[in-house]
Protein backbone atom coordinates (compact mmCIF):
# COMPACT_ATOMS: atom_id res chain seq x y z
CA UNK A 1 0.00 0.00 0.00
CA UNK A 2 1.70 3.21 -1.44
CA UNK A 3 0.16 6.14 0.80
CA UNK A 4 0.90 3.70 3.75
CA UNK A 5 4.86 2.98 2.92
CA UNK A 6 5.70 6.79 3.02
CA UNK A 7 3.51 8.36 5.38
CA UNK A 8 5.67 8.49 8.44
CA UNK A 9 7.89 10.50 6.13
CA UNK A 10 5.31 12.95 5.91
CA UNK A 11 5.16 14.57 9.55
CA UNK A 12 6.91 16.45 11.69
CA UNK A 13 5.33 14.69 15.04
CA UNK A 14 4.60 10.70 14.18
CA UNK A 15 1.45 10.38 16.96
CA UNK A 16 -0.64 7.39 17.64
CA UNK A 17 -3.41 8.68 14.85
CA UNK A 18 -1.21 8.18 12.11
CA UNK A 19 -0.66 4.66 13.43
CA UNK A 20 -3.99 4.15 12.95
CA UNK A 21 -3.93 5.11 9.44
CA UNK A 22 -1.42 2.94 9.06
CA UNK A 23 -2.83 0.24 10.58
CA UNK A 24 -6.08 1.08 8.99
CA UNK A 25 -4.73 0.73 5.20
CA UNK A 26 -2.64 -2.66 6.06
CA UNK A 27 -5.59 -3.96 7.46
CA UNK A 28 -7.72 -2.87 4.58
CA UNK A 29 -5.07 -3.96 1.84
CA UNK A 30 -4.87 -7.45 4.22
CA UNK A 31 -8.18 -8.40 3.65
CA UNK A 32 -8.62 -7.75 -0.18
CA UNK A 33 -4.72 -8.51 -0.98
CA UNK A 34 -5.51 -11.84 -1.44
CA UNK A 35 -7.77 -11.76 -3.82
CA UNK A 36 -4.64 -11.19 -6.52
CA UNK A 37 -3.86 -14.74 -6.44
CA UNK A 38 -7.86 -16.13 -6.93
CA UNK A 39 -8.54 -18.10 -10.38
CA UNK A 40 -11.38 -16.39 -12.25
CA UNK A 41 -13.58 -19.83 -10.95
CA UNK A 42 -13.49 -18.61 -7.76
CA UNK A 43 -14.60 -15.39 -8.40
CA UNK A 44 -17.39 -13.72 -9.93
CA UNK A 45 -15.69 -11.13 -11.83
CA UNK A 46 -17.42 -8.00 -14.01
CA UNK A 47 -15.60 -8.28 -17.16
CA UNK A 48 -15.65 -4.84 -19.32
CA UNK A 49 -17.71 -3.11 -16.98
CA UNK A 50 -16.42 0.34 -16.55
CA UNK A 51 -17.83 1.48 -12.92
CA UNK A 52 -16.73 3.92 -10.26
CA UNK A 53 -18.64 5.82 -7.48
CA UNK A 54 -20.89 8.24 -8.10
CA UNK A 55 -19.21 11.37 -7.21
CA UNK A 56 -15.85 10.42 -8.50
CA UNK A 57 -14.15 12.96 -10.49
CA UNK A 58 -13.59 11.33 -13.95
CA UNK A 59 -12.58 14.81 -15.94
CA UNK A 60 -9.94 15.13 -12.52
CA UNK A 61 -8.53 11.88 -13.35
CA UNK A 62 -9.56 10.25 -15.96
CA UNK A 63 -9.26 6.29 -16.10
CA UNK A 64 -6.80 5.69 -19.37
CA UNK A 65 -7.98 3.25 -21.61
CA UNK A 66 -10.02 1.04 -18.65
CA UNK A 67 -10.54 -2.32 -19.29
CA UNK A 68 -12.09 -2.93 -15.95
CA UNK A 69 -12.20 -1.36 -12.56
CA UNK A 70 -11.69 -3.91 -9.98
CA UNK A 71 -12.41 -1.27 -6.46
CA UNK A 72 -13.04 2.29 -6.27
CA UNK A 73 -12.79 3.71 -2.26
CA UNK A 74 -13.69 6.75 -0.84
CA UNK A 75 -11.78 8.34 2.44
CA UNK A 76 -12.58 10.17 4.92
CA UNK A 77 -10.17 11.41 7.79
CA UNK A 78 -10.72 13.81 10.55
CA UNK A 79 -6.56 15.04 10.56
CA UNK A 80 -5.87 17.61 7.91
CA UNK A 81 -1.93 17.15 8.36
CA UNK A 82 -2.11 13.93 5.98
CA UNK A 83 0.25 14.83 2.70
CA UNK A 84 -2.70 13.49 0.50
CA UNK A 85 -4.96 15.44 2.28
CA UNK A 86 -8.05 14.53 4.98
CA UNK A 87 -10.04 13.11 2.19
CA UNK A 88 -8.82 10.48 -0.34
CA UNK A 89 -10.08 8.33 -3.40
CA UNK A 90 -8.71 5.41 -4.32
CA UNK A 91 -9.50 3.46 -7.30
CA UNK A 92 -7.36 0.26 -8.75
CA UNK A 93 -8.37 -0.28 -12.68
CA UNK A 94 -6.82 -2.30 -15.66
CA UNK A 95 -6.12 -0.64 -18.67
CA UNK A 96 -5.23 -1.86 -22.51
CA UNK A 97 -2.23 0.77 -22.17
CA UNK A 98 1.44 -0.26 -21.50
CA UNK A 99 3.27 0.48 -17.95
CA UNK A 100 5.03 3.20 -20.31
CA UNK A 101 2.49 4.41 -21.84
CA UNK A 102 0.37 4.57 -19.05
CA UNK A 103 3.39 6.79 -17.48
CA UNK A 104 3.70 9.11 -20.15
CA UNK A 105 -0.19 9.60 -19.91
CA UNK A 106 -0.09 10.22 -15.95
CA UNK A 107 3.20 12.07 -15.93
CA UNK A 108 1.78 14.62 -18.57
CA UNK A 109 -1.58 14.81 -16.39
CA UNK A 110 0.61 15.65 -13.42
CA UNK A 111 1.61 19.81 -12.67
CA UNK A 112 4.26 18.25 -10.91
CA UNK A 113 6.02 15.25 -10.05
CA UNK A 114 7.99 14.57 -6.86
CA UNK A 115 10.94 12.83 -7.52
CA UNK A 116 12.09 12.38 -4.04
CA UNK A 117 8.62 10.59 -2.66
CA UNK A 118 8.30 8.55 -5.88
CA UNK A 119 9.47 4.37 -5.22
CA UNK A 120 10.59 4.02 -8.90
CA UNK A 121 9.60 4.92 -12.41
CA UNK A 122 6.36 3.03 -12.20
CA UNK A 123 5.48 4.05 -9.21
CA UNK A 124 5.12 7.99 -8.75
CA UNK A 125 3.84 11.23 -6.80
CA UNK A 126 2.86 14.49 -7.65
CA UNK A 127 0.16 17.31 -7.73
CA UNK A 128 -2.57 18.51 -9.80
CA UNK A 129 -3.18 22.00 -8.15
CA UNK A 130 -3.73 21.34 -4.20
CA UNK A 131 -4.28 17.93 -4.74
CA UNK A 132 -1.59 15.10 -4.17
CA UNK A 133 -1.81 12.01 -6.55
CA UNK A 134 -0.08 8.95 -6.10
CA UNK A 135 0.17 6.41 -9.46
CA UNK A 136 1.48 2.59 -9.29
CA UNK A 137 1.76 0.65 -12.65
CA UNK A 138 2.11 -3.16 -12.79
CA UNK A 139 2.21 -6.26 -14.82
CA UNK A 140 0.95 -7.81 -11.64
CA UNK A 141 -3.32 -8.19 -10.20
CA UNK A 142 -5.83 -10.99 -10.77
CA UNK A 143 -4.92 -13.76 -12.26
CA UNK A 144 -7.58 -13.13 -15.19
CA UNK A 145 -6.32 -9.21 -15.56
CA UNK A 146 -7.54 -8.07 -19.07
CA UNK A 147 -4.98 -5.51 -18.97
CA UNK A 148 -2.01 -3.30 -17.16
CA UNK A 149 -2.90 -2.84 -13.49
CA UNK A 150 -3.39 0.88 -12.01
CA UNK A 151 -3.76 1.85 -8.67
CA UNK A 152 -4.58 5.60 -8.16
CA UNK A 153 -4.91 7.38 -5.04
CA UNK A 154 -5.78 11.05 -4.72
CA UNK A 155 -6.70 13.89 -2.31
CA UNK A 156 -9.89 16.23 -2.58
CA UNK A 157 -9.78 19.09 -2.29
CA UNK A 158 -9.87 21.29 0.45
CA UNK A 159 -13.20 23.03 -0.31
CA UNK A 160 -14.45 19.45 -0.44
CA UNK A 161 -13.75 18.29 2.69
CA UNK A 162 -16.49 16.43 4.80
CA UNK A 163 -17.03 16.06 8.56
CA UNK A 164 -18.64 12.55 7.46
CA UNK A 165 -18.25 10.13 4.75
CA UNK A 166 -20.89 10.74 2.09
CA UNK A 167 -21.01 7.35 0.97
CA UNK A 168 -22.08 5.54 4.43
CA UNK A 169 -25.50 7.38 3.54
CA UNK A 170 -27.08 3.35 3.84
CA UNK A 171 -24.13 2.49 6.75
CA UNK A 172 -25.61 -0.76 9.14
CA UNK A 173 -24.54 1.68 12.11
CA UNK A 174 -26.51 -0.80 14.38
CA UNK A 175 -24.91 -4.04 13.34
CA UNK A 176 -21.42 -3.96 15.07
CA UNK A 177 -20.96 -2.13 18.42
CA UNK A 178 -18.28 0.70 17.62
CA UNK A 179 -17.24 0.80 21.29
CA UNK A 180 -13.84 2.07 23.08
CA UNK A 181 -12.98 4.70 20.59
CA UNK A 182 -10.26 7.18 21.77
CA UNK A 183 -9.34 8.83 18.13
CA UNK A 184 -11.77 10.30 15.71
CA UNK A 185 -12.47 7.41 13.42
CA UNK A 186 -11.55 7.23 9.86
CA UNK A 187 -14.49 6.14 7.35
CA UNK A 188 -13.96 3.70 4.01
CA UNK A 189 -16.45 2.87 1.89
CA UNK A 190 -15.41 0.98 -1.07
CA UNK A 191 -17.05 -0.87 -4.21
CA UNK A 192 -15.88 -3.48 -4.75
CA UNK A 193 -16.49 -4.96 -8.51
CA UNK A 194 -14.44 -7.92 -8.90
CA UNK A 195 -16.29 -9.66 -6.21
CA UNK A 196 -19.71 -7.49 -6.66
CA UNK A 197 -19.25 -6.33 -2.81
CA UNK A 198 -20.05 -3.02 -0.69
CA UNK A 199 -17.98 -2.84 2.20
CA UNK A 200 -17.69 -0.08 5.16
CA UNK A 201 -14.59 0.13 7.08
CA UNK A 202 -14.41 2.04 10.47
CA UNK A 203 -10.94 2.36 11.88
CA UNK A 204 -10.19 3.79 15.36
CA UNK A 205 -7.26 3.84 18.05
CA UNK A 206 -8.38 2.49 21.61
CA UNK A 207 -7.06 2.66 25.08
CA UNK A 208 -9.27 -0.02 26.30
CA UNK A 209 -7.50 -3.18 28.46
CA UNK A 210 -7.31 -5.55 25.38
CA UNK A 211 -8.87 -8.49 27.69
CA UNK A 212 -11.95 -5.43 28.04
CA UNK A 213 -12.56 -5.13 24.44
CA UNK A 214 -12.14 -9.22 23.69
CA UNK A 215 -14.65 -10.36 26.16
CA UNK A 216 -16.93 -7.44 24.97
CA UNK A 217 -17.34 -8.60 21.20
CA UNK A 218 -17.24 -12.40 22.67
CA UNK A 219 -20.15 -11.73 24.69
CA UNK A 220 -22.31 -9.19 21.82
CA UNK A 221 -21.28 -11.77 18.66
CA UNK A 222 -20.68 -15.29 19.96
CA UNK A 223 -23.97 -16.30 19.43
CA UNK A 224 -24.24 -15.19 15.83
CA UNK A 225 -24.39 -17.53 12.32
CA UNK A 226 -20.38 -18.59 11.84
CA UNK A 227 -18.53 -16.80 14.58
CA UNK A 228 -15.09 -17.53 14.66
CA UNK A 229 -12.60 -16.00 17.22
CA UNK A 230 -8.96 -15.79 16.31
CA UNK A 231 -5.79 -14.35 17.74
CA UNK A 232 -2.40 -14.19 17.08
CA UNK A 233 0.54 -12.74 18.15
CA UNK A 234 -0.40 -9.47 15.95
CA UNK A 235 -3.85 -9.48 17.75
CA UNK A 236 -7.36 -10.87 17.89
CA UNK A 237 -10.14 -11.04 14.71
CA UNK A 238 -13.54 -11.81 14.96
CA UNK A 239 -16.22 -12.33 12.48
CA UNK A 240 -19.52 -13.46 11.78
CA UNK A 241 -23.00 -12.99 9.48
CA UNK A 242 -25.86 -11.12 10.31
CA UNK A 243 -28.63 -11.51 7.55
CA UNK A 244 -27.06 -10.02 4.47
CA UNK A 245 -23.72 -8.56 6.10
CA UNK A 246 -20.59 -10.48 6.96
CA UNK A 247 -18.71 -8.64 9.74
CA UNK A 248 -15.89 -8.69 11.26
CA UNK A 249 -13.53 -6.79 14.05
CA UNK A 250 -9.46 -6.71 13.72
CA UNK A 251 -8.24 -5.62 16.75
CA UNK A 252 -4.89 -4.91 16.71
CA UNK A 253 -2.57 -5.19 20.19
CA UNK A 254 0.87 -5.23 18.60
CA UNK A 255 2.72 -1.99 17.75
CA UNK A 256 2.51 -0.12 21.08
CA UNK A 257 -1.05 1.54 20.21
CA UNK A 258 -4.28 -0.56 20.09
CA UNK A 259 -6.78 0.00 17.28
CA UNK A 260 -9.93 -1.25 16.42
CA UNK A 261 -11.14 -2.06 13.09
CA UNK A 262 -15.17 -2.44 12.13
CA UNK A 263 -15.75 -4.10 8.75
CA UNK A 264 -19.18 -4.67 7.06
CA UNK A 265 -19.70 -6.21 3.81
CA UNK A 266 -22.46 -7.18 1.79
CA UNK A 267 -22.99 -8.07 -1.99
CA UNK A 268 -24.06 -5.15 -4.22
Amino acid sequence: MRIAKKTNEKYKVFHPIIYMFIFFLIALLSLSGCSDKESKEEVKSIQGEIKVLSDYPKDFMPLYKALRVNNCTYEVKQDTNYVFGKDIYIVDFESSASKDELVDYYKKLLDSVDEEDSYDEYDFEGSIGEQRVNIAISDEGFLDALGTSVYIAFGVPKSEYAAENKYFTDYPKDVIDQAFADSVPIYDYREDYYYNLIRYSTGYVTTEQIATIVAHYHDLYSSKEGYQEVKDEYGTDFSWTDGEYKCSVRLSDSAGTDMLLLTIEKNM
